[in-house]
């Protein structure tokens, strides 16, 4: 998340600096949503998995298998918020590459 926050991931900014401000605002949001469907789908399908594997118990611990499983729903939905965060920011990739490092070298 901070990587994404300071641009400090891989980007191909040329075809959107190309675009006018409010494009590049609707590929910025249409971008992230498409994140937000992929997250969300994991979030519903991890959980169903989940609930689907309690009845199951770990041989040593004795615990639900079905524990283990909520890491994918719960990680999912934690993204989940980070990217709702991006799309409420007002940002473009015009801004996040103005406030990345190497710009303001």
């Amino acid at each position: 998340a901070k990587a994404v926050r300071r641009f400090g991931h891989l980007a191909v900014l040329e075809f959107v600096d190309a675009l006018p401000p409010r494009l590049s605002r609707l590929l910025f949001v249409a971008l992230w949503g498409l994140t937000a469907a992929v997250l969300a789908t994991m979030a519903w399908y991890g959980a169903q998995i989940s609930l689907s594997n309690m009845s199951q118990r770990m041989s040593v611990t004795g615990w639900p298998v079905g524990v283990l499983y909520w890491a994918m729903p719960v990680g999912a939905v934690l993204m989940l918020v980070f990217v709702v965060e991006q799309i409420l920011s007002g940002k473009t990739f015009r801004d996040e590459a103005a406030e990345a490092p190497e710009s303001r070298a």
